[in-house]
């Protein structure tokens, strides 16, 4: 019996899923997968929730992720739920049903193993298929006959494996496959914050006490003219990326920024002109492991469209009256590093398609090239618009804005924090007194 071998990740189009009926099961299960991100860098929650919308959402009976062991090597059960349970369960200690598979044992062994997903409409003609109790907490016993395994990847190393089964013959369809296309993205990217977390959490219960004291000085006492006081309520150098705050609401956000700097998840930067955007997307580089790689910016609202696309993606000679030699775009300019993309929002639908390429692929063409340039690009965006909003008008692609909304950051005026008016009067003070020679 010949697998159902489906396409790598690369391979999959878009264009069979969106858009869509704001009405259809597949709009509400993207929705509440997108939901499912804001528990980032809780893993145990994202999984949760994210099981629960496939079984709320798809018609499979049984749902199950299984996480490679760093150790052993072999898959284990990290969350399941069935379709008549109430809730998805998650285990913590990876112990699942006690159940462990090795790669290339059973069909998820061999995903795991190959890369490559696997659908499966009559399990039992498959040889390598074995059956394992217990997926779903052990309340259901549905006979499995039709099954979709999908690799779960962190960067290019898969770690583990995305199961959905279902007790009918031939339950599943290639929206399925695409769907869970999608879903074990998502995982992906959640496991990586996830990890990230873990590593960073001993620092913060080091910076712990020094962070208490950082928050007593939030009123900022009178000192001697010659003294200052942004270093006492929370300023990070240069070197570290400039963030400069005392307010609770900024503090969260530099949280955020220590979680998930240090990973390749894409970030939505939000807020209204002139927050500090740039800032907040300069600290997420400075304090990656990219920190010695370029930092790209390219403002999508001060070129024309049509400027925009070579400006981006470069272009090759004699693509055009005027191209009298090669240029490469700022993608390959921040190759290795990282690239903001400015007023995301103003970006034309059809470069939204090739922007949505580079994501999914890494990849790109060169206006007028023939040959694929492969970049490694950490990918941060930010607007002053609603994005939602455009998605509803239909001025900004659907399935763009899931792949750019991984992580959420939505800066508030200063308005909303004025606690922090007398530290940054102090700090430019101080800054142009130095600058100019007067106090």
């Amino acid at each position: 019996m010949e697998l159902g071998i489906l396409p790598k990740r690369s391979e999959i189009s878009s264009k069979v899923l969106y858009p869509l009926d704001k009405k259809s099961r597949a709009y509400a299960l993207f929705q509440k997968v997108q939901g499912a991100m804001h528990y980032v860098p809780n893993f145990g929650e994202t999984c949760r929730a994210i099981l629960d919308a496939v079984i709320d959402e798809m018609d499979a009976e049984n749902c199950s992720l299984m996480l490679k062991d760093p150790i052993s090597g072999d898959l284990t059960i990290c969350a399941a739920r069935g379709k008549d349970e109430g809730k998805s369960v998650y285990y913590p200690d990876r112990s699942g049903n006690g159940k462990r598979f090795k790669s290339g044992e059973g069909i998820a062994g061999w995903v795991l193993k190959e890369g490559q997903a696997v659908m499966l409409n009559d399990v039992h003609q498959e040889p390598r298929f074995v059956s394992v109790a217990g997926l779903n907490n052990g309340r259901s016993n549905n006979k499995v006959n039709s099954l979709i395994c999908f690799p779960i990847r962190e960067k290019d190393q898969v770690v583990g494996v995305f199961n959905l089964s279902h007790s009918k013959k031939g339950a599943f369809n290639e929206g399925d496959k695409l769907a869970l296309s999608y879903i074990s993205n998502q995982v992906g990217a959640a496991l990586t914050s996830a990890r990230f977390f873990l590593e960073i959490k001993e620092v913060n219960r080091l910076l712990k006490d020094s962070r208490e004291v950082i928050s007593k000085e939030k009123v900022v006492p009178i000192f001697p003219p010659s003294s200052s006081t942004f270093v006492e309520v929370g300023e990070v150098t240069r070197e570290e990326g400039i963030f400069i705050y005392t307010s609770d609401k900024m503090q969260r956000i530099k949280e955020i920024i220590d979680q998930i700097a240090n990973t390749d998840v894409t970030v939505l930067i939000q807020g209204e002109s002139g927050v500090g955007k740039e800032v907040v997307a300069r600290s997420i580089h400075l304090n990656s492991f990219r920190r010695e790689r370029p930092f790209v910016k390219v403002n999508c609202a001060a070129l024309p469209q049509e400027l925009l696309e070579s400006e981006l993606f470069g272009y090759e000679k004699g693509a055009f009256t005027g191209a009298y030699r090669q240029k490469p775009g700022k993608f390959e300019l921040a190759n290795g590093g990282t690239i903001l993309l400015d007023e995301i929002s103003e970006m034309s639908l059809s470069l939204q398609g090739k922007l949505l390429q580079v994501l999914q692929d890494g990849e790109f063409s060169r206006l007028g090239g023939k040959k694929d340039v492969r970049v490694d690009v950490r990918v941060l965006v930010a607007t002053n618009r609603n994005m939602e909003e455009g998605v509803k008008n239909g001025q900004f692609r659907e399935d763009l804005y899931y792949r750019l909304d991984v992580v959420n950051i939505t800066i508030p005026p200063l308005r909303e924090r004025r606690e922090e008016i007398p530290i940054f009067v102090e700090y430019f003070l101080d800054k142009f007194g130095k600058k100019y020679q007067k106090r």
